[in-house]
């Protein structure tokens, strides 16, 4: 005999318990995790960065999706505990999703013989599935290059050894399991950052543009003094000059900035003596406070 749910072995017919134990799984979690997206609904809480500007259009004071999803999850759990009642809906104690779920945990025994127990447990699995999305934040991910096929950014996981063009990957050919059999890219984390380094030490940049480089490729501090120092004493000569355009009131200002080459500056570092990287912290700190 079959499992009407996932055709599996069944000894009696019925739901089987691989498939009823995400079920309860997802019953035992769900009311925590309306209890989170309640404070997604309200904006209690802080799921982004905190790194992004402000719009010119004024928030709303709540959160659309999460708004879109506690809807859907309430009336899934709502309307399948209507299809399963057989005159004890007055066991429920109160309208909460707590109360809801355990009094579907109790009649576990009656799902498994319902005749739409596979629909059942398919919707529920999708409501638990859509709340986590809302709640979370999406994990961090790091910059790794433009893809040579599409074009499009490649991103990678923190830690992350290597990884496939997600935009490839979309719209790759693909056989009747959903497997990919088309070309998807496949780029090397460490690769992929040594060839920006090497990009970087190539570039012509102003005067703290270059500094900041410099301490990137160095992976160690470098005194503002000592970068000033060498500018004045000629050993880090300008290489071309960059125009920039200012408005005032009077008409346009033409402002001119020197650039640098930042391999010449990384050579003149290389005779310099390491320093912790604490040192970075608190140049920077100084020079904001005297700024």
């Amino acid at each position: 005999m079959a499992c009407p749910s996932c055709a599996g072995r069944s000894d009696d017919n019925l739901i089987c318990v691989p498939c009823t134990a995400p079920l309860r799984r997802a019953l035992s979690e769900l009311p925590e995790l309306m209890r989170e997206l309640r404070c997604n609904l309200t904006r209690q809480n802080q799921a982004g960065s905190g790194n992004g500007g402000r719009g010119r259009e004024t928030p709303l004071p709540y959160d659309v999706n999460s708004s879109e999803v506690h809807y859907t999850v309430t009336n899934t759990v709502a309307a399948w505990i209507r299809t399963l009642d057989a005159g004890d809906l007055n066991d429920i104690s109160e309208d909460t999703m707590t109360a809801w779920c355990r009094w579907l945990l109790k009649r576990i025994p009656r799902i498994r013989g319902h005749q739409d127990a596979a629909q059942l447990i398919d919707e529920i699995m999708y409501a638990h599935r859509i709340i986590r999305p809302a709640i979370d934040r999406p994990p961090d991910r790091e910059y790794v290059c433009p893809c040579v096929i599409c074009g499009h950014g490649v991103y990678a996981a923190p830690g992350a050894v290597w990884v496939a063009c997600q935009r490839c990957a979309e719209v790759a050919e693909r056989d009747e399991d959903g497997a990919v059999i088309g070309y998807v890219p496949e780029y090397t984390v460490a690769d992929a950052h040594l060839n920006r380094l090497a990009v970087l030490r190539d570039q012509m940049l102003c005067e703290q543009d270059v500094l900041t480089a410099v301490e990137v490729l160095r992976k160690e501090t470098v005194p503002a003094k000592t970068m000033r120092s060498w500018i004045n004493r000629g050993r880090l000569p300008a290489r071309a000059c960059s125009t920039n355009v200012v408005r005032d009131p009077t008409g346009a200002i033409f402002e001119y900035v020197l650039l640098y080459w930042v391999d010449e500056a990384l050579t003149l570092s290389v005779q310099l003596p390491s320093r912790p990287l604490i040192d970075l912290v608190n140049d920077r700190v100084l020079r904001g406070a005297t700024a």
